[in-house]
Formats: structure tokens, sequence, C-alpha cells
């Protein structure tokens, strides 16, 4: 996975997080917790599945217990 701008990462995740939530883009800050926005374990499974698919395409990618420990985009 190339480095990114710690900026451009949280915006994608805040999109990713949004379109699986459906609330806006604006409502999701770095220190909002996942669950508390609506999320839960399934909607963190397609999260997970984009994530993935975007920054690790050729490997195994994070685990499920790695999102399930970071409740924030703060903490991913």
């Amino acid at each position: 996975m190339t480095a990114l701008n710690p900026a451009t990462l949280l915006a994608t995740l805040q999109r990713i997080w949004s379109q699986v939530l459906e609330l806006p883009v604006d409502r999701i800050g770095p220190r909002d917790n996942f669950f508390a926005l609506g999320g839960d374990s399934q909607l963190l499974l397609r999260v997970m599945s984009e994530v993935n698919e975007l920054y690790f395409p050729d490997e195994q990618g994070l685990p499920v217990a790695q999102f399930f420990a970071c409740g924030t985009l703060a903490e991913l």
C-alpha cells in the first residue's frame, strides 16, 4: 500500500461511512463512533469490504477485529 496523506485517507473513510450509514459526510467527524452513528456489524462488514478493496486489493486486508477495536475514524 502506498502511503497516503492523512487528510485524503480521512476524507475517503468519511465518504465510505457516509454511503454505508446513509448520512451526510459533514455529519461524520474523526472522533465519531461508527456504532453510535447507527452502524452495526453487518454495515461494518460493508465498510471493511470497501476499505480493503481500495487499499489492500492484493493483500488479505485489515482483519475484522481491527475494525471492531477502532470505533472512530481517528483510531483507524
